[in-house]
């Protein structure tokens, strides 16, 4: 007999507290037959087996919801500049250095081909 507020994994066979479980509005307890663990085990599983089904709805799912996906990733962005300023510009700095110096060797490059002489 299983106590109240614990609940039976069918996977792993064990019982565990229910803030153990992922809630699921259809089932009679409101909590879904298996662990946290053994869920997210089972959805690991499936999407190794199934990468071009997984890839395909993604892909799918993007196109489908592109102006939302692009509003959220502004909003997120500017939340986390606010959050991290100082990070950002540092590594803004960095990226700069770092593409000036390959831009001057690029100069360099095309300054020794203007010097060479063609037979």
């Amino acid at each position: 007999m299983i106590k109240k507020g614990k609940k039976y994994c069918k996977i792993c066979k064990k019982t565990y507290p229910v803030n153990m479980f992922y809630k699921e509005k259809n089932s009679v307890d409101g909590y879904r037959c298996y662990c946290k663990k053994c869920f997210r085990e089972e959805v690991r599983k499936y999407k190794e087996e199934n990468k071009d089904k997984v890839s395909e709805y993604y892909k799918n799912y993007r196109k489908r919801n592109k102006e939302r996906l692009n509003k959220y990733q502004k909003e997120y962005m500017k939340k986390y500049y606010k959050a991290n300023k100082e990070k950002v510009r540092e590594y803004q700095r960095k990226y700069c250095k770092k593409k000036r110096g390959e831009k001057k060797g690029i100069n360099k490059k095309n300054k020794n081909y203007k010097k060479r002489k063609v037979i």
